[in-house]
């Protein structure tokens, strides 16, 4: 029975510990299918259905119901979550993506965008090795990162509409991030972003 089946899965899970302890969430995010949980101590949980946000590998649908830790070697200390894609900020500036990839919002040079493209791990993204990340956003299929001390806008993904800030007539799908303008400031940025 399926209970059965979940309660198994649910005891033998990778969270063996209770990570609410002496801890409390700082972040809650969801994509279309599915709910990110970010601790105080950098763990990220995801559950929903079994489907690439999820940023775990599953074998059953009652397996995905079950929050459990997302695996990235880094602190996380932020998260952000577009409709079917998710990024996650290390605490040594690195960005991490995973889901699908129809329209470049990973940020993965190695998969081309398209219909069926997605990862189900999270995957650094190459690009902010050399460029360190403050801040990140996400919002439908499309990514954007704020560096760290120049406070540069960089941007990519789907672009059809011009939600990049880019000329949509040019170009409509950026799979690699894109520096946007120089030199925002921390005054103007939030409302040059909405």
């Amino acid at each position: 029975d399926n209970n059965d089946e979940y309660n198994e899965i649910k005891q033998n899970s990778v969270l063996k510990y209770d990570p609410y302890e002496n801890n409390y969430v700082l972040l809650v995010k969801n994509t279309s299918d599915n709910i990110l949980l970010l601790l105080k101590n950098g763990v990220m949980l995801s559950w929903g259905i079994n489907s690439s946000t999820l940023g775990r590998n599953i074998k059953t649908i009652n397996e995905a119901a079950i929050p459990c830790d997302i695996i990235i070697p880094y602190k996380i200390i932020e998260i952000a979550t577009g409709n079917e894609h998710v990024l996650a900020l290390g605490e040594n500036k690195k960005v991490f993506s995973w889901g699908r990839n129809t329209k470049g919002q990973l940020g993965l040079p190695s998969i081309s965008p398209g219909p069926n493209k997605e990862i189900h791990l999270p995957e650094l993204i190459e690009f902010f090795n050399k460029l360190p990340a403050k801040q990140i956003f996400a919002g439908g299929d499309s990514s954007y990162a704020v560096s760290e001390g120049g406070n540069n806008l960089y941007v990519w993904g789907d672009n059809e509409k011009g939600q990049l800030g880019l000329n949509p007539n040019e170009e409509k799908i950026i799979p690699i991030p894109q520096l946007l303008r120089d030199s925002i400031s921390e005054n103007n940025l939030n409302s040059f972003l909405f």
